[in-house]
Parts: structure tokens; sequence; C-alpha cells
């Protein structure tokens, strides 16, 4: 379930979704990957950057206490994997923060009543095919 949070809280691998101000090339993130966090100076696509600033600067809305500087290098970015697997870097000034959100995870138990070992395999495949590694089996008799 999505959890609304601020940049602040970003951390490496959270699977996050937003929209940025304005228009241009990047207008949605949806379950994007966080790979990195970078400054402006270290970009691995300035290029795409400084016209995607170019684009949304206008849209951006400005505090008189804490403005964003005009230019793409002077502030920092969020590398996001997104679900197709392309790379994306977005400023984040770009990001409506109202529309950030994470989705968050937590620990299911599950009782099955009935459950003999002979269906242990079964369970482990239909786990492992959805993707769920992280997980601990226990039974009991």
């Amino acid at each position: 379930m999505p959890e609304s949070i601020t940049i602040s809280q970003i951390q490496l691998n959270d699977i996050i979704s937003f929209t940025t101000y304005g228009v241009g090339g990047i207008l949605q993130i949806t379950n994007g990957t966080v790979i990195g966090i970078e400054t402006g100076t270290n970009l691995r696509n300035p290029t795409a950057a400084a016209a995607e600033h170019t684009n949304l600067f206008g849209a951006i809305p400005q505090s008189t206490s804490n403005p964003i500087p005009n230019d793409y290098r002077k502030y920092n970015y969020l590398l996001i994997q997104k679900t197709d697997n392309t790379l994306v870097e977005v400023g984040f000034p770009w990001i409506n923060q109202s529309t950030l959100t994470r989705l968050a995870y937590g620990t299911l138990t599950v009782v099955i009543e009935d459950f003999t070992t002979s269906n242990l395999p079964i369970l482990t495949a239909f786990l492992l095919a959805q993707g769920w590694t992280n997980n601990t089996i226990t039974y009991s008799n």
C-alpha cells in the first residue's frame, strides 16, 4: 500500500510514484525504483537534465525563503529505474511533493490448516514464481 512521503525520506531501493510539475518528457513515474541519489554536477545525462529543467522550471512553485536555482547543476537528482528498466534522472525540484508516495512493505503471516509436507514444494514454487524470495516457512504438526 502506498504511503505519502517527503523527498528527504527517500532511501535507496524505495519504490516510488509521483508526478512532476509542468510539461516535459517526465510527467509521471509509477513504481520506479530509486537506485541512486546524485548531484547536478555528476549526472549521467546532463543534456537531458538541462532540457527537462528548461521545460519545467517555470512551473515549479518558488519560495522566497528557499528559491530554486535556475541552473540544473545546482540541485540534487534521483536516479530511478522505471518498470520498463530504463533509467531516468529526476531533479528534486521537479517533483510535485503532494503526489510523492512509496510502497510500504510489511510482514504477512498466513496459517494454513491441514497442510502436509508434501505440499511444501508447491507452496515454495508458488512464492518464488510471484517474486517473494525473502520468506520463511515454518511447519508444525
